[in-house]
């Protein structure tokens, strides 16, 4: 565990620190940058663009392979955000696939 804890910290941002798993690691193996990282593991409400979800995902299951997107994100959330634009849609549309 690392000397700090923070109460905000999203879901993946747990899983990351009980896996003991630094955040610039993560973000070379899955090759998204270091600033994405730390969006998706401090703040909860952020969620990012399908392609960037894919390349988490992948790397993720490389290391657990029982890990789905709704271990990270949860579905209201997702439909609170995205549902409001068409571009949105595709983008809940494609986070669907990935279950």
């Amino acid at each position: 565990m690392f000397w700090w804890k923070n109460p905000k910290r999203s879901k993946f941002g747990r899983w990351l620190d009980q896996e003991g798993i630094a955040q610039v690691d993560f973000a070379e193996k899955s090759k998204v940058s270091r600033n994405t990282i730390w969006r998706i593991c401090n703040n909860r409400d952020y969620i990012p663009s399908p392609v960037v979800m894919k390349k988490i995902m992948n790397t993720a299951r490389k290391m657990d392979k029982n890990k789905n997107i709704q271990d990270f994100l949860t579905y209201k959330r997702l439909t609170e955000r995205i549902l409001p634009s068409s571009l949105n849609n595709v983008r809940l549309r494609y986070l669907m696939l990935l279950r």
